[in-house]
């Protein structure tokens, strides 16, 4: 998954957004349920007209990671999993390609308003039915890993989101399982491929000639195999 940023305007000062917060860390559950109540109803003027996800916004740019969840679940009326679509940020600075990065040495002066995210579903079923056919016909409609013509999936050799194109020369059919092994790693940063660039080939036959082990950095140590005792 990834994250977009959010614009929210919760209309509030600096020095008022400092003593609501302030005042945050001292109460109860039961009193944050009031004192969410409370803003959103200066907020909005008919609060339960406004989509969950205003709602929730505004509170988050209010409070940042304090917010208590447990208290916007009931004055929401949502679910932990909807909540969970959003998130605050007290320290975040966005790079000129438009990527949000956090930074815990940034922190926000006090009253700051929080930044807001939303996650992002990862791209799914975005091969052509023509381009997936054309694949599954071409590698005789089995695993190109295994050989399995059990439940069949269509590979990106170069991850989408390392910029590999949706065409056929970097594409690849391979059973679920094998799919599964294709990928050392899924993060909102994209995929880490459980082979070195150019060396799909060499990892269908398993004849990857590295380490393989994954780094803290999450790929694969290329050190020639049998080299790094300390990844055994």
């Amino acid at each position: 998954m990834s994250w977009q940023r959010i614009d929210v305007d919760d209309k509030l000062s600096r020095d008022k957004r400092a003593s609501l917060r302030k005042e945050h860390a001292e109460k109860t559950r039961e009193e944050l349920i009031d004192l969410y109540k409370s803003l959103l109803e200066d907020r909005f003027k008919n609060p339960e007209e406004e989509s969950k996800k205003d709602r929730i916004c505004v509170l988050l740019q209010i409070f940042g990671e304090k917010i208590n969840a447990l208290a916007v679940i009931e004055v929401v009326n949502t679910t932990t999993n909807y909540i969970k679509r959003f998130r605050a940020c007290d320290d975040v600075t966005e790079s000129s390609y438009g990527v949000t990065q956090h930074y815990r040495e940034e922190i926000y002066k006090r009253g700051d308003a929080a930044v807001v995210l939303q996650r992002k579903a990862y791209r799914t079923n975005s091969l052509s039915t023509q381009v997936r056919n054309a694949v599954l016909d071409r590698d005789g409609n089995k695993c190109r890993r295994c050989g399995s013509t059990e439940i069949l999936e269509v590979h990106h050799i170069i991850p989408y989101s390392r910029g590999g194109k949706d065409e056929v020369q970097n594409l690849a059919t391979l059973c679920q399982e094998c799919h599964r092994a294709a990928t050392l790693t899924r993060s909102s940063s994209g995929e880490v491929p459980a082979y070195p660039p150019g060396e799909f080939e060499a990892w269908l036959e398993d004849d990857l000639d590295i380490c393989g082990a994954k780094t803290t950095k999450k790929t694969l140590c290329q050190n020639p195999a049998g080299s790094c005792p300390h990844h055994e």
